[in-house]
């Protein structure tokens, strides 16, 4: 496209074929943010589904459907949630998402690794195209790549999703401003900057979360009723660099000898977060709290043969964080990482 703002409209109505239109306007597509447009919308009825849709000149939008939360603390027996995450591109086709729409959700979670930033493989099921991305434009190349997968996109049109990211999104394994191949922070922060503005660009998220540089805000709480809050979490972007790594990629380590495991000062989420995660639990009087995040939360041990071996890439190489975390939960806490599934969260 011409490097020129573009005047889109947009359509909300309450029947799938539009003919009852509730709210409507026009908003600019920026060149600068990849002629992409988020739409905050105010006043429409909790709880219930609505229909929407986009026009620019002649050119009109397929129809998306989305379902508005309940209102917090009113009675809700039960909510339905898909959570997903880890879809590789040139590992396999996604007819996951086709099952999940017949099985309507609804809402969707997605736990991260929307994109895989590997280069191509000549040996996949279907190719990457464009090398491993470190600039904004491959980065949107790689996302529109994936948005153009037939069972992704009828995912999306069918119902609300929440995000939040994991590593691939950037680089494999990265740790805050660490790379996997130890790249200066300087250029590996200013690679994380256009991975971060392209997954802003290409999520329906707030403005509230369009990033700063390589900085942005996507942990969040969503609250439904009085049955669920899901706390969306970040564990890539505030973490310490992983223990006794020296080869960029998270390691396997033996506790005895990665005295960096139990160093108190080491972070999975940062001091920030960790406080909003905690008051967040505190303040909580849902029945469920659901933990929506991004790496394997267990002590899960690695070794044979009597040998105890941890991941440091999950919170095994963040134990001092999983600890203190574990004891600040509130009711009945649940955690969901990198797998795909749909549950039904009831009030027993």
């Amino acid at each position: 496209m011409t490097p020129e703002p573009v005047l889109v409209n947009w359509q909300v109505a309450d029947r799938e074929n539009m003919s009852n239109v509730v709210a409507e306007g026009t908003t600019l597509a920026l060149p600068e943010f990849g002629h992409s447009v988020h739409v905050e919308l105010r006043g429409l009825q909790p709880g219930r589904e609505y229909f929407y849709r986009f026009s620019v000149g002649d050119a009109v939008s397929r129809i998306g459907r989305g379902i508005t939360a309940p209102v917090i603390g009113s009675p809700l027996d039960q909510f339905r949630v898909a959570f997903v995450s880890c879809q590789h591109y040139e590992r396999g086709y996604f007819p996951a998402y086709r099952d999940l729409v017949q099985q309507n959700p609804d809402l969707v979670v997605h736990l991260g690794d929307y994109i895989y930033e590997n280069d191509p493989n000549r040996f996949s099921v279907r190719r990457h195209e464009g090398p491993e991305p470190v600039t904004l434009e491959q980065y949107r190349a790689r996302y529109s790549t994936y948005r153009m997968d037939a069972d992704l996109q009828n995912a999306h049109a069918h119902t609300s999703w929440a995000f939040t990211w994991d590593d691939h999104e950037v680089d494999n394994n990265y740790a805050g401003a660490m790379s996997q191949d130890f790249d200066a922070a300087e250029t590996f922060l200013r690679r994380r900057a256009a991975a971060y503005q392209a997954y802003y660009e290409m999520m329906p998220l707030r403005a509230s979360a369009k990033p700063r540089g390589p900085d942005m805000q996507i942990y969040q709480r969503l609250t439904f009723g009085d049955l669920l809050d899901i706390n969306m979490m970040d564990d890539r972007q505030y973490r310490s660099e992983h223990p006794c790594d020296y080869d960029g990629a998270g390691v396997i380590v033996m506790p005895e000898l990665c005295s960096q495991l139990n160093d108190p000062t080491r972070t999975m989420l940062g001091e920030q977060q960790h406080r909003w995660l905690e008051g967040s639990l505190s303040a909580s009087t849902s029945r469920w709290n659901v933990l929506a995040q991004q790496t394997l939360f267990a002590e899960f041990n690695r070794g044979t043969n009597g040998q105890t071996l941890y991941s440091t890439d999950g919170w095994g190489g963040y134990p001092v964080s999983r600890d203190h975390l574990f004891g600040r939960k509130h009711g009945r806490l649940s955690s969901a990482a990198c797998a795909e599934s749909s549950r039904q969260i009831h009030r027993d």
